[in-house]
Order: C-alpha cells, then structure tokens, then sequence
C-alpha cells in the first residue's frame, strides 16, 4: 500500500525544496545559457521545418493562438525568465495542414549522464509551452519526454505532456493544468518509476520530442478549415540530484601545457588533463581553479580562472609567470593543486618577409617550384608559394596570406591582388605555404613581378616580400599552331604544311630532333625561335609543295646522323625557302 502511494506521487509538477539539513549533490546540471551545449544533439539542422531546437537567451514575450476557426485570440505573457532556454521554435506557429499535409517529429537529446545507483535520484526541469489545441480536435499536437539507455539505445520510459483543455489520457500523461505561459517544474524520482524499479545503475540520456499530426479539415461545420498549430515549448534548469552528499575530492589534474619554462606569445593556451570526480550516486561534473601570477610566487594569484573544459586561453601582458590548476567538484570539493610551472610571455612581433619564393606551372606545383627567372612558365595561370619566417623566438604560425603580380616591378601598378587568403591551417614558422592560385589569366611572352606577405594567427601583418620575376612563355614556348589546339614545344610548322599532317614521318623526326638535340645548346635555342617565327608566314607557301616535302624528307633521314650546325643551316634554308615562295604568292 505504501508503495502504491509512492508510485502515485513519484511524478509531480512542483518545486523540490530540500528540506532542512538534508544533503544534496548535483550529478548533472545544464541551464542553456548559451548555444546548443557539448552532447545536446537536434535530429536535424536548426531552422528546418518541424526541427527548430535551439539554445535561446532572448525567447519572444508575446504569442498568438489559432482559435479554432473561429477567431485569433491573442494571448500576453512572460515566456521565460532566465538568461536563456533550450527552446523549439521560439514562439512562431508552424502550422501543418493542407498547405503541407506533413506530419513530423523533432527531438533534442543529452549527453550521457552516468548513474551508479537510482536510490533518492530526481531528475527535474522547467517547462512552459504555446499551443493551439481545440475542443473538438481528433489529434494532438504531442510533447513527449523520453528516458533512454545509452548503452542499448532502448527507450525505458516515456512520459507525454497534455494538451491546455486534455485531461490526462493516462498514468504516462503529465498535466499540466490550463495555463500557456505558465512554468511548470517537472520532477522524477527515478527509483519510485515502475520503469526503473528493476534497474540499479544506468547510463541515462534525456530526449524532448515534439510531434505534430496533421490538417485537422472543417472544425463544427463552419466551413472553415483548421490547422494545428504549435508555437513553442521551452525546457530549462535541467538538473540531477543526489540525496547524499558528495564528500569526495576529484583527482588532481596534469598540466600539459605550458610546461617546463616555455616562452610563449598572448594568447596563451594552458591545457590540462581531464579530473575526474566520483559522487555517491555516479561521476560528478568538474570544474577548474586556475591561476596565474607574474611574479612566479603562487600563492598571489594576479588572475584566477574558472573554466569548465580542461583549457583555456588567456592574453597576457609580456613578462615572466607561473601558473597552476586544481579541480573542484559541484559539491565545492577541491584538489590540491598541482606544482607550479613556469613560462616566459614575450611581445608578439609581426612576421618577417617571406622568403624563398618560387612560382611554377599548376600540374608541376610551386613546391617544386623556379626560385629565379630561369626558364619561362609554361602556364597563363600559374601557382606561387614562398616560406613563412617569424621574428618570435616562441613559435609562431601564419594564419593569413596576400600576394600580387605586377608587370611593373615597383608595383605601382597592379595586375592581380589576392586580397587576404585563409590558409587552410595554421602555418608554422619557417615552413611553405600551400600554392597559392592566381584567378586570372596573364599575357604570354610578358616578364612579371610578384611579392607576398602573411598575416599570423595573432593579426599582425608582416611586410611585403621582395619582388621575384619570371616570364610567361610564347605562343612557340606554348607550342600551340594557329588554328589547331594541338600542343607541341617543338612543332615545325613549314615540314607540317608540306606534308599535311603533323604525324608524317618526316615531321615527327625533325621534332624529335629539335627537341632532343637543338634545344640542348643557347645556339640552338636561338635559331629554334627564330626558325618558329619566320616558318609560320612560310608555312601557307609551303603547303602541299613537293619540293618541300622532298627537302624536308631529307633533313629527317639526316635527322639522326648530321651535325648540329649542318642540321642548323638546312633548317634555315628551308625557312628562307617558304619566305620566298610566300612572298612571290
């Protein structure tokens, strides 16, 4: 009999106030004072429709309710107190019928929260709802909240929230009472659940469910058609109780960072390992103490800190520190600290001027790239890097990067600027930056400038690099044939126009011959662009000749065996000979 009495009030709508003298520890606690919290998941992106759970510091004041096809009733109240709540839909009617005739679900889930035990654990949280629901609805606009086992994902227990004018449709329905706008704290004592009674210990995840059914068609016979509709729920001030309390200390953390007298640039990282603390009903959350002072004589502390992850980063002025951390519990249980570590805070400088600059083709990359204007670049849009150097003696990283090209090499003029590039990670110092891209296409047969700075991860912005030039190569350096998308560095455009077809025999060997053998020396290289330009205007005379042909054929059997200079002579006879013939064409 007893019992039955407990199960009967083991779910109230009521605020629990400890009585006097009785310990209590916090397991788990989360007020969503911020943005969606670490562990919370939606079942879809924020903002879709019928998923619109999100963290909110400033829910609406003011809402409206569809009243049923009969009229708008206008209802004024506070929606919630508090810096902020977890909330679905902030307020604005999303309303299901025959414009979408969808029906849907959207849930928000916790993290795990670990229980060793369930003996005096409540879980309890606040709510408040809007809604429309009518007197002769069929379906429900349904709000559910659901107890699941993390380690199996089975759901243990589910409890539905009625409707304003619903009773209760059973034992496993919280009313509410008639009251929108009003707040309500729901609280479970989990080990007097019927549910739990056969479970001692679990890893528990708390899931709120929203779900909408439908158009709901002509409401009375008015004529007139009814949607459902739901304006919000706001849940807040989740929390876990223990009734014993936690008396036990959490261990003392490590410091990883910075350690064994560093010295550092502002923001400084500090980094630590995970505490962990173990209540009388199951892992309690940790907290850090940290402090920092600049005389290295803790305890003085010029700046204590109270993260809840393990890291923080903290600016500093320069100057010599120590700093040290201990964790504490939600019982206020302390650690000891742990020893004292020494770093040196120096001023951030800005970066230095990159060096090392290298541009090349885009298939052959810019980390392999021409450190000088060596050869030409056989690209229009060609890639460029350089090296990343710091003036901090602590390291340092490049976070941004800017570059230019400019045929004028004061750059008074500027062909391209990158504007401001985000690297894809930091940079550290002394390191290449990935290739950089230029977005535009440069003039072949052009000698250009570029340059470039970073921008490290601080702000500071280092000075330009020193200029590098190089040259776009031509159109023969391209080996592109008018009116052909062939490419070929070594074309010979006179033997290709007497016989008709850049695969003739003849013509593959005098190209193979250019260019294992003539490109070789800076003679060669000098009569091979000479011989390209004056045997493009000969090449239309050449076309078809046989005279030409047979010369051609000629010079390719002797491709092989001939001298250089003799090879040379005949290749300028034959450029001479389409000039003619073109001429006199």
């Amino acid at each position: 009999m007893l019992r039955d009495l407990k199960s009967g009030l083991a779910l109230l709508i009521l605020l629990v106030v400890a009585s006097a003298g009785q310990a209590q520890s916090v397991i788990y606690s989360e007020t969503f004072d911020a943005p969606l919290p670490a562990g919370w998941s939606v079942d879809g992106p924020v903002g879709t429709p019928g998923v619109q759970w999100a963290a909110d510091a400033t829910p609406a004041t003011t809402s409206g309710m569809y009243g049923c096809g009969l009229a708008d009733v206008a209802l004024v109240g506070t929606v919630f107190a508090g810096a902020g709540c977890l909330n679905w839909n902030d307020g604005v009617a999303i309303a299901y019928g025959a414009a979408t005739g969808t029906p849907f679900e959207s849930s928000v889930t916790s993290p795990v929260i670990s229980l060793t035990t369930l003996t005096g654990v409540t879980l309890s949280f606040t709510e408040m709802y809007e809604m429309d629901s009518c007197n002769d609805e069929t379906a429900f606009h349904n709000r559910f909240v659901d107890f699941i086992d993390a380690s199996t994902g089975s759901v243990v227990m589910t409890r539905q929230f009625a409707n304003v004018d619903t009773a209760p449709a059973s034992a496993d329905t919280i009313a509410e009472g008639a009251g929108m706008h009003d707040h309500y704290i729901i609280t479970f004592f989990l080990d007097l659940l019927p549910e739990f009674a056969a479970i001692t210990a679990i890893d528990l995840q708390v899931r709120f469910r929203v779900q909408i059914t439908g158009y709901l068609g002509d409401v009375g016979g008015l004529g007139i058609d009814a949607e459902e509709e739901l304006t919000g729920w706001f849940i807040d001030n989740l929390t876990v109780t223990c009734p014993a309390a936690d008396l036990a200390a959490p261990t003392v953390p490590t410091q990883l960072a910075p350690v064994g007298g560093p010295t550092v640039v502002s923001p400084v990282a500090f980094d630590w390992t995970d505490a962990t603390d173990t209540g009388p009903c199951g892992p309690a959350a940790v907290t850090y103490v940290v402090e920092i002072d600049n005389l290295g004589t803790i305890p003085s502390p010029d700046l204590t800190l109270t993260p809840t992850p393990s890291s923080v980063t903290q600016a500093l002025v320069p100057g010599a520190y120590s700093w040290r951390v201990r964790a504490r519990d939600s019982a206020g249980n302390l650690s000891a600290f742990t020893a004292a570590e020494l770093f040196t805070v120096e001023a951030n400088l800005a970066p230095l001027a990159p060096d090392t600059l290298f541009v090349n083709t885009q298939n052959n990359g810019a980390q392999n790239g021409d450190g000088g204007f060596v050869s030409p670049v056989i690209d229009e849009q060609p890639v460029f890097s350089a090296i990343f150097r710091d003036a901090n003696v602590a390291p340092d990283f490049a976070g941004q990067v800017r570059f230019q090209v400019s045929e004028d090499p004061t750059f008074t003029l500027i062909d391209y600027d990158s504007g401001t590039i985000l690297l894809g990670a930091p940079l550290p110092d002394d390191a290449r930056c990935p290739d950089l891209q230029i977005l535009i296409s440069l003039q072949r047969d052009t000698v250009y400038y570029w340059r470039c700075q970073f921008i490290d991860v601080g702000g500071l912005t280092g000075p330009f690099s020193g200029a590098q030039s190089f040259r776009i190569g031509d159109d023969f350096e391209f080996g592109v044939r008018r009116g052909s998308s062939h490419r070929s560095r070594h074309g010979c455009w006179v033997a290709t126009a007497a016989w008709g077809s850049a695969d003739a025999e003849p013509v593959r060997a005098l190209q193979a011959w250019r260019a294992g053998t003539m490109e070789r020396s800076g003679v060669g290289q000098a009569f091979s662009r000479t011989y390209h330009v004056a045997g493009q205007g000969a090449s239309s005379a050449a076309a078809g000749s046989a005279t030409v042909r047979g010369l051609t054929g000629l010079l390719g059997a002797a491709a092989g065996t001939t001298g250089g200079l003799g090879m040379l002579a005949a290749l300028g006879l034959l450029a001479v000979l389409g000039a003619v013939r073109a001429f006199r064409a």
